[in-house]
C-alpha cells in the first residue's frame, strides 16, 4: 500500500511538471510573439516614415521641375544614401565623405538629369529649435561636399527635419547615434 501511495505520488508529481513545462512554454511563446509583433510594427512605421519622407522629395523636386520647365514629373528615386554623424554636430567623418565620393562617381555614370535633396536629422536632445539648427547645418555640410566635388548647386535643395523623424528610439544611446543623420535622395 506504501508503495502503491509513493507511486502514484511519482506519477502525480511527473504529470503536474509536464503541465507546468508545458505552460511555461506557452507563456514563452506568447511573449516571443508579443516582441516580434512589437518589431514588426516599428518597423513597418520606420518604412512607412521613409516611404513619407520620399515622397515629400518626390512632390517637392515635381514642384521645383514644374516650376522651372513648365511641366513634367520626376520618374524614380535614383539613389538614397544616409550620413552619419556622431563626434561633431555637423561636420563629414571619411566615411561619410568615402560615401559622398561613391554617389558622385554614380551620378557622373548616369547622363540622366537629377535633383538632390539633403535631408537633415538629429536626436531628440535639446530643444526643437536647436535641433533644427542643427539639422539645417548636416544638410548644408552634405551639399557644399557635393558642390565641391563638382555637382552643381542648382540640383541641390537641403531641409530640416531636426528630432521630427526619428529612425530610432531616442531612448538609447544606439537610438540617438542612429538619428544623428542626412538623408541623401537622389531623383531622376
Amino acid at each position: 500500500m506504501f508503495a502503491k501511495k509513493v507511486g502514484f505520488a511519482a506519477i502525480s508529481i511527473g504529470l503536474l511538471g509536464g503541465c507546468a513545462t508545458k505552460d511555461f512554454v506557452t507563456e514563452q511563446i506568447v511573449e516571443v510573439e508579443a516582441r516580434q509583433a512589437t518589431v514588426d510594427y516599428a518597423q513597418n512605421a520606420d518604412i512607412a516614415q521613409l516611404s513619407a519622407s520620399v515622397q515629400q522629395a518626390l512632390d517637392r523636386a515635381n514642384a521645383a521641375f514644374s516650376a522651372t520647365q513648365g511641366n513634367g514629373m520626376v520618374a524614380s528615386v535614383f539613389a538614397m544614401e544616409t550620413i552619419q554623424f556622431n563626434e561633431r554636430p555637423y561636420e563629414l567623418s571619411d566615411e561619410a565623405r568615402a560615401s559622398l565620393d561613391e554617389l558622385v562617381t554614380r551620378l557622373r555614370s548616369t547622363n540622366e538629369e537629377y535633383y538632390i535633396e539633403i535631408q537633415g536629422h538629429t536626436d531628440a536632445t535639446g530643444s526643437v529649435q536647436a535641433n533644427q539648427l542643427v539639422g539645417t547645418r548636416r544638410a548644408e555640410a552634405v551639399r557644399v561636399y557635393l558642390n565641391q566635388q563638382g555637382i552643381p548647386l542648382r540640383y541641390l535643395s537641403t531641409v530640416s527635419y531636426g528630432p521630427t523623424a526619428p529612425v530610432a528610439p531616442n531612448d538609447t544611446a544606439l537610438g540617438r547615434t542612429a538619428n544623428r543623420r542626412a538623408e541623401v535622395i537622389v531623383i531622376q
